[in-house]
Order: structure tokens, then sequence, then C-alpha cells
């Protein structure tokens, strides 16, 4: 049948053929298989009848000719059916694994200026008071400053509440050195003072 070949003179049974590996074809009754010739982005699948092949599937690459299909390597995706190729995931995203489809976005309070990155280790925290409301950033030139009295741990993200802020209304007096911490309020618009050392006057 298509697909299949056969290399027995006088066969009486199909027991006797075998399917065309990856790669080549058979339009039926035929002693062997023949090389495909495909244009990149198509792929002869085993047990295939045609020399033109089928699509390539998402998440994989097709050279053409006789090749067969490829995953997509780490760090890199097809998103597309019938691609000859994989694209690079773009600075700020990375895969971790072959024949991904997409990429994963580096998460908020991070950049990444890797190409073709694998790892999320490539993703790095933004500086100590800076902070970075955007996932998949590009470029440390996302990490904003804080506010003059304001400050922020590495790899903060504005209306956490994990922020340690200086809120330029509530200074204590006569030189306190603090610590001082403070939370977002329920409206993410005031500052609440969890601790200031007593005696001291709080503006």
């Amino acid at each position: 049948g298509a697909g299949k070949f056969s290399a027995s003179l006088g066969a009486i049974s199909s027991s006797t053929c075998s399917e065309c590996i990856a790669g080549k074809f058979s339009p039926g009754a035929s002693a062997m298989c023949l090389p495909c010739n495909c244009v990149a982005g198509l792929y002869c699948p085993q047990n295939h009848s045609s020399s033109s092949g089928i699509l390539c599937p998402m998440g994989f690459y097709c050279v053409g000719g006789a090749a067969d299909k490829q995953m997509c390597p780490l760090g890199t995706f097809s998103a597309i059916i019938g691609s000859g190729i994989c694209s690079d995931c773009v600075e700020g995203k990375y895969s971790t694994m072959a024949g991904a489809v997409g990429c994963t976005k580096c998460q908020s309070g991070k950049f990444s200026a890797s190409r073709g990155a694998s790892s999320e280790s490539t993703c790095i925290k933004c500086p100590a008071n800076t902070f970075s409301p955007a996932s998949g950033a590009a470029s440390i030139a996302t990490c904003a400053s804080c506010e003059v009295g304001k400050s922020a741990v590495p790899g903060s993200i504005v209306g956490d509440t994990v922020h340690s802020l200086c809120a330029e209304e509530k200074i204590c007096e006569y030189g306190v050195t603090g610590p001082f911490e403070f939370l977002f309020s329920d409206s993410f618009t005031a500052y609440h003072v969890l601790a200031c050392i007593s005696s001291h006057i709080m503006l």
C-alpha cells in the first residue's frame, strides 16, 4: 500500500510490507522507498505516500529535503505551523524546554537583556531602591528609581506590600535612624507607620 514497500519477489502476504521511515515515501506497490524532496517548512513523516510532505508542526522546524522535523532547542520557539526555523526568545523572556511554542516572561521586578535565554536565572532582580511593575522587562532601564525619601528591596514591584517605604509625611525628628517599616493601605494610596521609636515626635 501507499507509504510502504516490499523487496520480496512473489510475496502473497501484506506482512512482507514495511513502512517507509521519516524522510522517505512510497506511492504504493513499490520495492523501495524514495527520498522526499520537501521545501523548507515541510517534512515527510513515517509511512508517507507523497514526496511533497506535510506542514511542520508548532514547536518544531523543518529544513526541507529528506530531513525529518526537529524540535526547537532550548531558548527558542516556533508558534506557527510550516516553519523552517525556530525564533530566539527575545530579551525579557526565556524557554526552558525543547519544542516550545512560546517563551516565558521574566517576572515583575526583574529584567533580562539576554536573547535566546534558556533559564529563568537570566532574569535579574532590579537593584535596591528601584522597582518595576512590568513583566518581561528587557533592560535595567525599566527599573524605575524610588521617589526621594522612599526605598525598596531588590526585585521590588510597585504596590507590593513587601516594600519598605519611608513615607515623606512620616518623618521622626531628633535624628532617629530607624529602621522604619511602612505598609500600603488597602487603597494603595496612603502609608501606615508600623514602628517609630517612642518619645520622638512624628510629623
